[in-house]
């Protein structure tokens, strides 16, 4: 099973799946939707970072839940957010049409001579 590096700044802070990856990142984008704190951009940020594990037809379904989130009112938080939102929603389709994704670096095994003490 291919696995990803899931990082933040200079860290790796644990090794997953690239579908478990994709799971916790959509979950992610669900919880942050509505959410009136730094967490929308962050989770936005790191689906672009990570795109290549989502498939185009998983993209178009992260841009579809946004367009539904949209008609609740207040439903991606503040007028800023929404706009943030509603934005990246226009990025996940155009990423999606033009089929272009980037594929997620796969980690390779940590060489076993240089590990030894």
């Amino acid at each position: 099973m291919r696995k990803t590096a899931f990082s933040v700044g200079r860290r790796c802070l644990v090794e997953v799946n690239a579908a478990d990856l994709q799971l916790l990142l959509h979950m992610s984008m669900r919880y942050a939707m509505g959410r009136r704190t730094y967490m929308p951009g962050m989770i936005q940020d790191l689906i672009k970072q990570h795109q290549g594990v989502f498939t185009n037809e998983n993209l178009r379904q992260l841009a579809d839940e946004i367009t539904s989130q949209a008609r609740i009112p207040g439903g991606l938080g503040a007028d800023i957010d929404e706009k943030g939102w509603l934005e990246f929603r226009d990025w996940l389709l155009a990423t999606a049409d033009s089929g272009v994704i980037f594929p997620v670096p796969v980690p390779k095994a940590p060489d076993q001579e240089n590990n030894k003490g």
